[in-house]
């Protein structure tokens, strides 16, 4: 699942507001509407919130959120949270409420606040499998007028992933793809590439991870995966000026340990140059390199970089 967390934009609302296909639905997303929900609706909310936040699954919009308050140095509280029907049970909600705390710990919030309604249990066990947990409840009255129990939660600021003054992270969204490509355009395994392969290549993988000091990003590394099975290494590089200092290993470690990839049984490369850099963590020249056979795109369908 390759998923990558997006501005939303005015054409995304009318598919927003299709997939609170219910009251309750509605209700869970956002008590104050009135069903159905119309993108007037939605758009006249948007106003009053912030970093309104589409969640795209292979280059497809599958989740929606925003933050009713999102300030640094503040608690940030998470609003109109909802997945597409056809994608929930998918893993889908998890990554959509991840993707929007690192948003908000990128920009300065101590901890994530949200709101959860007593008979919505799979929301529930979701908050509380990410960390969230309840610092108060109150009484509600829904659209039927039923009365029940609004939880609020709240998860605690992340401990950064910061090491020697280098903070490594896993999110595509922060992903400096200028920087990106013109590292690897002067690679001898991708000579001038362009951004467009870059950037479809890190959408597609199963996990990206970088390294960021001083502002700006300084590494990056991908693994392609199933999952189970096998995994491919790819696209590691680091600043030249920010080479020999152990920033390589520290980010391979990170990565090959990463929940999605943790498990594979096979984890492949391949290296002109550094075999110093990977043998340590446990790679090692394939014995029967006769197994292993290759097919590059045919010449007559090749395009450019």
């Amino acid at each position: 699942m390759n998923a990558i967390l997006r501005p939303a934009t005015p054409d995304d609302l009318a598919r927003v507001c299709a997939w609170a296909e219910d009251a309750e639905t509605l209700y869970f997303m956002f008590p104050a509407a009135r069903f159905p929900l119309t993108p007037e609706q939605l758009q006249q909310a948007l106003a009053q919130r912030h970093a309104a936040s589409v969640l795209e699954i292979d280059g497809q919009p599958a989740g929606f959120a925003d933050f009713i308050a999102l300030a640094p140095e503040l608690p940030a509280t998470l609003g109109h949270v909802i997945v597409d029907p056809a994608r929930r049970r998918q893993g889908v909600g998890r990554a959509l409420v991840e993707a929007m705390c690192r948003l908000a710990w990128r920009q300065g919030a101590v901890d994530i606040h949200a709101t959860c309604f007593d008979r919505n249990a799979p929301a529930l066990a979701l908050y509380q499998r990410l960390g969230f947990a309840p610092v108060g409840w109150r009484q509600r009255t829904d659209y039927a007028g039923r009365t029940h129990l609004a939880f609020d939660l709240a998860r605690p600021p992340r401990a950064a992933d910061t090491e020697d003054g280098v903070d490594y992270d896993d999110d595509p969204a922060r992903i400096d793809f200028d920087w990106l490509t013109g590292q690897l355009a002067q690679t001898y395994w991708s000579p001038g590439i362009g951004r467009p392969k870059v950037e479809l290549a890190a959408r597609h993988s199963t996990v990206v991870m970088a390294a960021y000091a001083e502002g700006r990003q300084i590494a990056y590394a991908r693994v392609l995966s199933d999952g189970n099975r096998f995994g491919y290494l790819a696209d590691v590089i680091v600043d030249p000026a920010w080479r020999g200092r152990g920033i390589a290993t520290r980010l391979l470690q990170r990565i090959l340990a990463h929940p999605r990839i943790a498990h594979v049984e096979n984890c492949y490369l391949m290296t002109f140059d550094a075999h110093v850099v990977y043998r340590p963590l446990g790679f090692e020249v394939y014995p029967r390199p006769e197994r292993f056979m290759w097919r590059g795109r045919p010449a007559t369908n090749a395009g450019g970089r």
